[in-house]
């Protein structure tokens, strides 16, 4: 059994085709309709008795719904991988709960996720995969971590990693470097900062003054929050702060020079891209403002160099 993320599940199915296809993989998630016809004309045909895949792909949704869940259970399964494991690193959850019901002779749990200094969470995934260890127990075992104890908690969890790196996975990569180009902001972004720091002055001097009242404290911080993530879009460009502030115009040259104009990372970033592009490189750039990506498909589409968008 697999247990993967909605968006995952056809690219398992996929690989699992490619790598090995001789063997029977069904998907079983979506809708009931969908999940209906996978169990009655792929996993059951014909009114079997015995589940007639070799591999079964699911999703998380469908373990925690309440008829899937039976079906599954019933299966007598050789073993479990779950990508994403990091989902359950909370022991009471309902999808830890439920797959820690449905017995399993081995588990395998995949992530590239860390987990964020919670020694507990990091139990709670020790006692899915071995339920002969007690997350609790463990957890009080080494509450506190000592120069003794670190290494006892090595010895634990050794037996239940196997870690791969880029660099022992893809040998032929060169190694990596980091350059680090500063760049300064626009005028139009310079006025734009300004003016935002402008309209919550009162709130910026609240937090310097360091106010003793918690409510207080609470309310400045989430308002803060929402200023920095203003003052973050102004520093991406612009027209993510505020489309209006573009200046509308039906001549495409003169709306691509204001596009570059309006920041300081579109201005270098026309310098470099074309350079990269001559000399045969690939160039992967990442945002987290979907806006962002609008205005860089127009800055590309202005440039004329060939893209590809991930959402």
């Amino acid at each position: 059994l697999i247990v993967a993320p909605n968006s995952t599940c056809p690219n398992w199915r996929r690989e699992i085709k490619n790598w090995v296809p001789s063997v029977q993989v069904v998907t079983y998630y979506g809708s009931a309709a969908a999940r209906k016809i996978a169990h009655n004309h792929e996993m059951y045909p014909n009114g079997a008795s015995d589940i007639r895949c070799h591999i079964l792909i699911t999703s998380y949704e469908t373990v925690i719904d309440d008829k899937s869940r039976r079906v599954l259970a019933a299966v007598p399964w050789a073993g479990l991988i779950v990508d994403e494991g990091q989902r359950l690193k909370n022991d009471e959850t309902q999808i830890y709960e439920i797959l820690s019901r449905i017995d399993f002779p081995f588990k395998v749990l995949l992530t590239g996720t860390p987990l964020q200094n919670n020694i507990r969470e990091l139990f709670n995934l020790i006692q899915f995969i071995d339920p002969t260890k007690r997350a609790s127990e463990l957890q009080e075992k080494f509450s506190t971590l000592t120069k003794d104890n670190v290494l006892k908690l090595h010895e634990l969890i050794r037996p239940f990693f196997l870690r791969r790196t880029k660099a022992q996975v893809l040998s032929f990569l060169p190694p990596m470097a980091r350059i680090v180009v500063p760049v300064s902001m626009t005028v139009l972004q310079k006025k734009l900062y300004k003016s935002i720091l402008a309209k919550n002055s009162k709130l910026i001097k609240a937090i310097f003054l360091k106010k003793s009242d918690r409510a207080s404290k609470h309310s400045d911080r989430h308002s803060l929050n929402n200023v920095l993530m203003q003052l973050r879009k102004c520093l991406s460009h612009p027209f993510v702060y505020s489309p209006l502030i573009e200046e509308r115009t039906t001549d495409s040259v003169a709306a691509h020079r204001n596009l570059v104009d309006a920041a300081g990372k579109f201005q270098l970033l026309e310098l470099m891209l074309p350079k990269l592009r001559e000399q045969g490189h690939r160039v992967l750039l990442f945002s987290q403002f979907l806006e962002t990506l609008d205005l860089l498909e127009d800055f590309l589409e202005g440039l004329g160099l060939p893209y590809c968008r991930l959402d």
